[in-house]
């Protein structure tokens, strides 16, 4: 069992006809009151161990770690209001590899996902080879996109 929880109840879900584990003691702690202000309702954001919480979006958890990312309640409100972060960076993938990436955000799934730049497509370009000595043949070479 994880250091941090106190306490670990099996809850028997019926939708899915198997016994789940609830880690209750992190999520049910009061949440902490935070100077930021909701830009929709201009309460308090409130912040517990995990996720921050807008109270104009009181059913979106906004997640304190995302792709190893520590994040800020200032980082998710231009993607609350406008659907969509400027570039944010210091992201790591599984393998430790750094990344940036904008912070997009679903009002009708309530749910937030990364989004990436598109990479410049890959050029096919045919180029014309002196005729072959023996019985090699001319091919197609690819061309990196500038």
């Amino acid at each position: 069992m994880p250091e941090n929880f106190k306490y670990v109840w099996l809850v028997f879900n019926q939708e899915k006809q198997k016994i789940d584990f609830d880690f209750a003691a992190a999520d049910r702690m009061p949440p902490q009151t935070l100077e930021i202000r909701c830009p929709k309702t201009d309460q308090p954001v409130l912040a517990t161990e995990k996720w921050f919480t807008f109270p104009g979006w009181p059913d979106v958890r906004c997640w304190k770690l995302i792709a190893k990312r520590t994040m800020k309640p200032e980082d998710f409100i231009p993607a609350l209001q406008d659907g969509r972060t400027q570039m944010l960076t210091g992201f790591r993938s599984k393998q430790g590899n750094a990344f940036s990436a904008y912070l997009v955000f679903s009002a009708k799934a309530k749910k937030f996902s990364l989004a990436f730049e598109e990479k410049a497509p890959v050029k096919i370009v045919e180029l014309k080879l002196p005729k072959p000595k023996g019985n090699r043949k001319r091919g197609t070479h690819l061309e990196l996109g500038k």
